[in-house]
């Protein structure tokens, strides 16, 4: 019985220290994390934590408290049932800095947690390499700043060169240099003068000018407006984009009207330089001639082998408004999409409208329009009886010329005068003020207003003079 109790005893004992092992729950290890550089170029970053039981859970946060999935995760049991955790992740440069491993036991118990922060920890580039490719890139741009500068050196030079050597020439020839400006009167109908007829452009369309014997009616020529009789004269011509200009010397009395065989012998291409023309007879009237080669013998022969994109792009006009094209019909407008050099075009507005901001715009030699950061609008006015106000001053604000929609007047009146109305009014898109314009009214005195200034004043002086009035 004894030894049985003891068995039952031992028994007893064994199941009781089982029950304890199974039933208590031990902490494991702090988690230990691990660093290395990962294949990927990330950081790879294991945590390592034994001895726990039962299993327990292991998290991966970043600093916000947000939880991140592991790469790869392993759990292994030791011969004493304990549980060993293992667990990685891999960071990236974007990735948050700051990376937390906790250990979290399923019975209640303490977890526990390991933070580390990885700033600065990233593989770099080795600084002699980015040392060669800096140098490399600054050899680079210093060899093309070098073949820029050649270029442009070799250009000007040889441009002074030929500067020099046409002045030289010019010296040595006793010539006299010519201020010439162009007889619109005479340019064909293709041609277009600028406004101060010292250059021309030839156009694609039939300029609506007056047909008179001095013009040109087949041969695309233009004359200048001064003759010489005599002596030795030279010209500069800046010749375009184009190479189909030839310059000459021609006859005051030379044939204008109808077709005509040109002795083209007798004119000089630009790219031949200076030739000597000399006058069929002396003292003849002689006058420059800029021919264009661009047509042929008969009238518009050639206009459609004229390069249509040059010049400036025809723009749309303003809201409510048009465009005044000189020289062109509706019909010539529609055809067109780039209009020549030097050519000005002329905002419009409805009759209840006026422009704001430039009103002519200029094609200027490098195919833009001039003042295109200043839009054109054309907005409605409103009366301009608003503008004055007698006795007082009506001042405008935001204003150029005349009352337009988004501007307003201030009202002020002079001494001695009160205003009645609005001190301020609004031009509206309607065309109107937001308010009645105001009047200055003469301001007047509350006692003589009354009529009792005089009797109070005789009532005070009895007061005075009276003995015993005054307690």
């Amino acid at each position: 019985m004894g030894s049985c109790c003891l068995l039952w005893d031992a028994v007893a004992v064994t199941i009781c220290l089982l029950c304890v092992q199974t039933s208590a729950s031990d902490s494991g290890s702090d988690p230990l994390l691990h660093i290395m550089i990962d294949d990927s170029g990330g950081i790879r970053v294991t945590c390592l934590s034994a001895g726990w039981y039962p299993e327990p859970q292991l998290l991966w946060t970043n600093s916000r408290g947000e939880t991140l999935s592991p790469d790869s995760q392993e759990k292994d049991s030791s011969d004493r049932g304990l549980f060993n955790l293992s667990s990685s992740v891999v960071l990236t440069k974007s990735s948050d800095p700051v990376l937390s491993c906790t250990v979290r036991p399923s019975a209640p118990g303490l977890e526990k947690k390991t933070s580390i922060s990885i700033t600065g920890l990233f593989p770099q580039s080795p600084p002699e390499k980015a040392v060669l490719w800096v140098l490399l890139t600054v050899a680079l741009l210093f060899s093309l700043l070098g073949a820029y500068l050649f270029r442009r050196f070799r250009k000007e030079h040889e441009e002074a060169s030929k500067e020099l050597e046409w002045r030289q020439f010019l010296k040595t020839a006793s010539l006299s240099a010519a201020e010439v400006t162009l007889n619109e009167d005479t340019a064909y109908p293709y041609l277009i003068l600028s406004k101060d007829r010292r250059s021309v452009t030839h156009w694609a369309i039939w300029q609506d000018v007056p047909q008179t014997t001095k013009r040109f009616s087949c041969l695309p020529g233009v004359l200048a407006s001064k003759s010489f009789t005599s002596g030795k004269w030279y010209w500069d011509v800046e010749v375009g984009s184009w190479d189909s200009w030839a310059i000459g010397m021609a006859k005051e009395s030379v044939e204008r009207m109808g077709s005509f065989a040109l002795q083209l012998d007798k004119v000089g291409r630009e790219t031949e330089g200076m030739r000597d023309w000399a006058a069929p007879a002396p003292h003849s009237k002689m006058l420059l001639l800029l021919l264009s080669l661009a047509l042929g013998a008969e009238p518009g022969a050639g206009a459609l082998r004229l390069n249509s994109t040059e010049g400036c792009e025809i723009i749309h006009p303003p809201r409510d408004g048009g465009i005044r094209y000189r020289g062109l019909t509706p019909d010539q407008v529609q055809t067109v999409r780039f209009l020549p050099f030097n050519y000005e075009i002329e905002y419009v507005c409805r009759p209840d409208r006026e422009i704001v901001g430039p009103k002519v715009r200029q094609c200027l030699r490098n195919g833009t329009w001039t003042d295109m950061s200043h839009p054109s609008r054309c907005l409605r006015m409103c009366p301009k009886i608003h503008l004055s106000l007698e006795n007082g001053r009506a001042v405008p604000q935001a204003m150029e010329r005349v009352p337009v929609e988004g501007t307003w007047v201030e009202y002020h009146c002079n001494s001695g005068f009160r205003l009645v109305g609005s001190s301020r009014s609004n031009c509206t898109k309607a065309g109107r003020w937001t308010s009645p314009k105001p009047i200055c009214e003469l301001r007047r005195s509350t006692a003589s207003g009354s009529g009792l200034g005089p009797w109070v004043t005789l009532w005070l002086c009895w007061a005075v003079q009276v003995p015993g009035f005054w307690f």
